[in-house]
C-alpha cells in the first residue's frame, strides 16, 4: 500500500462530520475529543453507557466507532460502524465512514466492496470516485487513481455538486500530475485548492505549488509560495520540506530532528516513519541517510514501488547507482 496515507493521502475525517448533533448524544463526541490514554477506560465506560441507553440509534455506534478508531481498536471500531449500517442499511455516510476505516487498516478488498455500495447508492456525485481513487492510490495503481480523481473533479465542476472532500481530489490529482512530470497541470490543481480555501489555505498547499514551480524552473513564484507557506506556521512535517526547498539547511535539520522524536501515532504502520524520514533526508539532499531509511521502510513491509519510482520527494536520490540497486534488490522479493 502507499505509505503516504498518514501524511496527505486519505485524511480520515471525523465521523462527526457525517452526522448532525441531534442524531446522537453530543456528549459522545465531546468525550471522544477529550479522551486520552490515561482516561481511556473511564471514557469508554461513559460512552458505552450512552450507547446502551440509545441502542436503537445508529449514530451512537457511529460515534463510538470514532472513539475506538482514535485508540486503534480496529475490530471494535469496525463492529460499531457495521452495527450502524445494519440499523440503516441505505445510509451512504456510514458506508463512507467504514470504507475509510477499512483503508486505514489496509483491508482494501473490504473497502472496495463499500465503495461499490456507494456507487450503487449514488454514482452521480464526486465522492465515490474520490474513494475509488484513494483505493487505487493506496494499492499503487497510480494511473487508475488519477482517472478517478479526474472524473470526480469533472462531475464537481460540471454540476457544482456539494462534496466535502473535493479538495482531496484536486490535491491527489495535483501530486500525481507532479509525479508524472506535468508541472503546469499540478500548478493548476494546487492553485484551485488555494483559491477555494482563500483565507485558510494550508501551508502544505502552498508548498506543493512551490515545488511545482521549482520543477518548472519558476524561482520567483516558488519563493513567493515558500514565504506564503511559512507564514501559515506549518507543523514540523511540512516545515522540513519547506525549509529544504528554500535551502535553509539549519532549520531543515532542526525540523527533521523534531520529527524523529515525535511519538508514533497508534495507527501508523512500521514502515510509515521510515519512509517519511527517507523523504525528509532526500529533499534535504542527505543521500546516505535517505537510503538508510528507505531501505528500512522496505525491510519493514513497504511495497509501493510504483510510487517510490514516481515520488517527487525522492528526486535528489533517484538517479544514483545506490537507488537503482536498492529498488532492484527489494522489488524482486
Amino acid at each position: 500500500m502507499n505509505g503516504l496515507k498518514l501524511f496527505f493521502l486519505i485524511p480520515l475525517m471525523s465521523f462527526a462530520a457525517f452526522t448532525k448533533a441531534a442524531d446522537y448524544p453530543a456528549k459522545i463526541y465531546h468525550l471522544t475529543d477529550s479522551a486520552n490514554k490515561i482516561n481511556y477506560s473511564e471514557t469508554e465506560k461513559k460512552i458505552s453507557s450512552l450507547v446502551k441507553n440509545h441502542n436503537n440509534n445508529p449514530y451512537v455506534y457511529c460515534a463510538r466507532s470514532a472513539f475506538y478508531y482514535k485508540f486503534n481498536q480496529e475490530e471494535l471500531a469496525l463492529k460499531d460502524i457495521s452495527t450502524a449500517i445494519e440499523l440503516i442499511p441505505e445510509k451512504y455516510d456510514f458506508f463512507e465512514a467504514r470504507c475509510q476505516l477499512y483503508m486505514s487498516y489496509e483491508r482494501y478488498d473490504e473497502a472496495f466492496k463499500d465503495i461499490n455500495s456507494m456507487f450503487r447508492m449514488d454514482s452521480t456525485i464526486p465522492d465515490p470516485y474520490i474513494y475509488r481513487g484513494n483505493y487505487y492510490f493506496n494499492t499503487d495503481n497510480l494511473h487508475v487513481a488519477f482517472e478517478n480523481y479526474d472524473k470526480a473533479i469533472g462531475i464537481f465542476e460540471k454540476n457544482h455538486a456539494h462534496c466535502h472532500i473535493i479538495l482531496n481530489s484536486y490535491y491527489f490529482r495535483g501530486e500525481l500530475n507532479l509525479a508524472f512530470g506535468n508541472a503546469d497541470k499540478a500548478i493548476e490543481d494546487f492553485s484551485k485548492i488555494i483559491n477555494l480555501t482563500k483565507d485558510h489555505v494550508h501551508a502544505g498547499d502552498y508548498y506543493m505549488r512551490a515545488l511545482a514551480y521549482a520543477v518548472k524552473g519558476d524561482s520567483f513564484n516558488m519563493r513567493h509560495d515558500i514565504d506564503s507557506s511559512l507564514s501559515q506556521k506549518p507543523d514540523n512535517g511540512w516545515s522540513v520540506y519547506i525549509y529544504a526547498l528554500k535551502g535553509d539547511t539549519l532549520n531543515t535539520g532542526k525540523m527533521i530532528s523534531a520529527s524523529i522524536l515525535k511519538e508514533k501515532m497508534p495507527w501508523e504502520k512500521p514502515y510509515d516513519k521510515n519512509y517519511r524520514l527517507a523523504r525528509y533526508y532526500a529533499v534535504a539532499n542527505q543521500k546516505e541517510k535517505a537510503f538508510k531509511y528507505l531501505e528500512e521502510a522496505l525491510l519493514s513491509g513497504y511495497k509501493s514501488f510504483n510510487w517510490i519510482k514516481a515520488d517527487y520527494m525522492l528526486n535528489n536520490i533517484r538517479n544514483t547507482p545506490e537507488y537503482t540497486a536498492l529498488i532492484e534488490k527489494y522489488e524482486k522479493k
